[in-house]
């Protein structure tokens, strides 16, 4: 994955961050994204971080883990790109029942339990459509 980060590698900043799992990689690294989106993105300097996962396992996992959306307060999914891992946001952290289901079932879905980060989100409120 990739994002704009600081000189510590924090969100936020004038480097385009990526993620390799292997570092030596850098140069094709670049080359695809100057292919996929052009000049504008390396006009930035480049920092490349180790990673653990590529960006496209971290795809495959993420589109598995969809169905995690079905236990009651689970919140959201999603890539972090600035982490190298998934997000599952739980309406509460403390909660271990909740906590327990979501690992067993990401485990039948054979995600690593290390490639996933929890964090806690406020429940989703539907507001209704005004004319």
């Amino acid at each position: 994955g990739m994002f704009f980060c600081d000189d510590d590698g924090a969100v936020g900043g004038d480097f385009l961050c990526i993620y390799l799992t292997d570092l030596s990689w850098q140069q094709d690294a670049e080359a695809a994204i100057k292919e996929v989106f052009g000049t504008e993105y390396l006009q930035h300097r480049v920092k490349v971080l180790q990673g653990t996962y590529d960006f496209r396992e971290l795809k495959a996992w993420h589109e598995r883990m969809m169905d995690v959306l079905s236990i009651p307060r689970v919140i959201m999914t999603d890539i972090d790109e600035s982490k190298n891992r998934l997000t599952i946001g739980l309406e509460t952290l403390g909660d271990r029942q909740l906590r327990d289901a979501v690992e067993l079932r990401l485990v039948q879905l054979r995600i690593p339990l290390e490639a996933v980060t929890f964090e806690q989100r406020p429940p989703i409120r539907l507001a209704p459509l005004s004319r």
